[in-house]
């Protein structure tokens, strides 16, 4: 502002005056010189941003626009439904589409683009985010092609902490770092905004290049110059590293301890830890040192490209720490051996994300047909019918009647520790996609604070028994809880239907005069009463917006979607109790399509409302969702 003599400035955003320090920056900007006006405005709602324009005064017409919108909503291609591209591309597409369109006559000297390096040299788990800055890039390229002022600055990470960045992590820092880019400087980026402005390029890159970095391939310094080729294809395993040729020259006995070591080097890799194999204990579970859903992709691909074995997506959240892992590569290396020795490799390249056609599932039916017969009537519209093949093929696993029938119990993942009591006990989601990992990042947020375990739900993983009822499975789990807690106060919390577990467990152990101190409800709402397979189509918003997502996985094994429609229809007719501890709802600011129109939770409880949606409150939102919880549990009083 001040170097560019400008004076008159209309900042705006949806939430205008009410955003976070636009008090303290106006103030600022006026302490400068200038005159401040803040308006209220969705910029990407095109008769709205025209009311907005056509109200500017005669005498200080619009002379530039700068446009710094972005929002984040991180994963892999198979999880970015419609909802979560358009919550990314309409910050960014749509309100530079409209801006561009709304001032074409207005002579502008300045039209500057904040685009980022995730469209330039792409970004893993940000397809949506790359596509929304490239259409940026592209918008720039055109203005200047058609006479217009225009720039689209390509940033690299700042320094500078807030905004979109205020949720990164260690892992996630790392991760950049190995990439070879060098955060700027505050100073940094502004003399670079100057300079781009004042450029005949349309298109500049403004970010910090580190040439010592060992970058990746395809990260952006792999793609400079005589930096070799983009990436070398995975059908090209080096000779005498490949791990089925070194296993095949160890003794069978040394087997697990050979896998072990590759895991936890594979894992430092991915975590970014330069100390490798060291950094990565064999029994702590990779949650606890930063594994989220991206860094989990890339350690399975590293996986699955250093044992030619098709590991499935869920592999870092069924088996949560490298010794299991490492159990479970070399349970499938010694199944492969009869039919293809290990000199013989199945390279990646050939390998398919979904179980092999013809395997076994539950019932005797192929894994991946029961699979696409449930995606096939999701896509149609008839979710209650694929709901209803799988109960049908739930009724047919392996049960347990008993807690002491569960002989072998999931165990309990650690995912924060900390001082503060109580203990939070958390349970997933009943979705085929559920598991531990949800919890990755809430459990990160409280490191430090409060301790916090998750219980997996029995029957999602290989071999593991169904509950025959929902008294087995209630019972099963308040054992675990007890075990868990080990005689310190705990609270049970729940996502989604995994609240339904909190609710019902913690309704058990009050019954037996061993509670919880309380009970955390995030996102979760009434079940489906009623809607078990011989009912009819009755399913809440919330079961079909869980079945669509799960659909969307053509990788979901049969035993994860059995035990979702096992565990529906287990939970069919059930009706909570009012309990005498305080319940905490944790409501998700903003709905999903058809979820807004479920059933509130009815029973006494106190409520707050977290950023994010139904999914992302524990994903790029949850140190806010978990400093929530954590400060209500301190609160000296909690009144339902």
């Amino acid at each position: 502002m001040v170097e560019h003599g400008v004076r008159h400035l209309l900042l705006v955003g949806r939430r205008g005056a009410d955003a976070p320090g636009a008090a303290e920056l106006s103030a600022e900007l006026a302490e400068l010189g200038a005159e401040v006006t803040v308006a209220a405005c969705d910029a990407a709602d095109r008769a709205a941003l025209a009311a907005l324009l056509a109200d500017l005064p005669d005498k200080h017409p619009l002379t530039g626009v700068v446009h710094t919108a972005g929002v984040l909503d991180d994963g892999v291609i198979a999880a970015l439904t419609p909802e979560r591209l358009d919550r990314v591309l309409r910050p960014k597409v749509d309100a530079a589409l409209a801006l561009h369109e709304l001032t074409r006559g207005s002579g502008l000297a300045v039209f500057a683009l904040f685009s980022s390096v995730a469209g330039m040299f792409g970004s893993g788990g940000q397809g949506n985010y790359a596509a929304a800055n490239s259409f940026l890039d592209a918008l720039a390229q055109h203005r200047r092609s058609t006479g217009l002022s225009g720039t689209s600055l390509v940033w690299g990470p700042w320094q500078q902490s807030g905004g979109m960045t205020a949720e990164l992590r260690g892992a996630d820092l790392r991760r950049m770092a190995r990439s070879g880019l060098v955060p700027l400087r505050t100073e940094e980026g502004l003399a670079l905004f100057d300079t781009a402005v004042g450029s005949p390029d349309a298109v500049l890159v403004a970010a910090r290049l580190n040439p010592e970095a060992s970058a990746p391939p395809g990260a952006p310094l792999s793609r400079m110059p005589g930096r070799g080729p983009v990436r070398r294809a995975l059908s090209e395993p080096e000779g005498g590293d490949f791990l089925p040729r070194r296993l095949a020259a160890t003794p069978a006995d040394e087997h697990g301890a050979l896998l072990l070591s590759e895991v936890r080097k594979e894992a430092a890799a991915a975590l970014g830890y330069t100390a490798a194999e060291s950094a990565v204990e064999a029994d702590r579970p990779l949650a606890e040192l930063g594994l989220d859903s991206l860094a989990a992709v890339e350690l399975r691909n590293r996986l699955a490209k250093v044992t030619g074995l098709a590991l499935p997506v869920t592999l870092l959240f069924d088996h949560p720490t490298p010794r299991a892992v490492a159990a479970h590569l070399e349970e499938q290396f010694s199944r492969k051996a009869p039919q293809t020795p290990f000199t013989a490799p199945v390279t990646p390249a050939a390998a398919k994300d979904r179980t092999p056609a013809g395997s076994p599932a539950p019932g005797g039916a192929a894994a991946d047909s029961l699979s696409a017969l449930f995606r096939t009537a999701c896509a149609r519209g008839r979710a209650w019918d694929g709901i209803a093949l799988l109960t049908i093929a739930s009724r047919l696993r392996e049960v347990f009647d008993s807690a002491e029938a569960l002989k072998t119990p999931p165990a309990a993942v650690t995912v924060a520790t900390g001082p503060a009591l109580p203990r939070l006990i958390c349970f997933p989601a009943l979705s085929a996609l559920s598991g531990p990992h949800e919890y990755a990042r809430f459990g990160l947020s409280l490191q430090g604070l409060r301790a916090a375990s998750v219980l997996p739900n029995p029957g999602f993983l290989p071999h593991e028994a169904m509950p025959a009822t929902l008294d087995a499975f209630v019972s099963a789990q308040a054992t675990a809880v007890l075990a868990c807690a080990d005689g310190e106060p705990f609270v049970l919390l729940g996502r989604s239907a995994g609240g339904w577990v909190a609710h019902a467990v913690a309704e058990y152990l009050e019954l037996t005069g061993a509670g919880p101190s309380a009970v955390v409800l995030i996102d979760t709402f009434p079940g489906d009463s009623g809607s078990g397979a011989d009912d009819g189509p009755a399913l809440s918003a919330m079961t079909v917006g869980m079945l669509d997502k799960a659909a969307q996985f053509a990788s979901a094994e049969a035993d994860r979607l059995t035990a979702m429609a096992g565990y529906l229809d287990r939970f069919s007719g059930w009706e909570p109790a009012e309990l005498s501890a305080p319940t905490l709802f944790v409501r998700a600011r903003d709905p999903l399509p058809g979820i807004e129109a479920a059933g509130t939770w009815s029973l006494p409880h106190s409520e707050v409302t977290v950023p994010g949606d139904h999914f992302t409150v524990l994903e790029e939102h949850a140190r806010t969702t978990a400093l929530a919880v954590h400060e209500w549990l301190n609160a000296p009083r909690r009144t339902p």
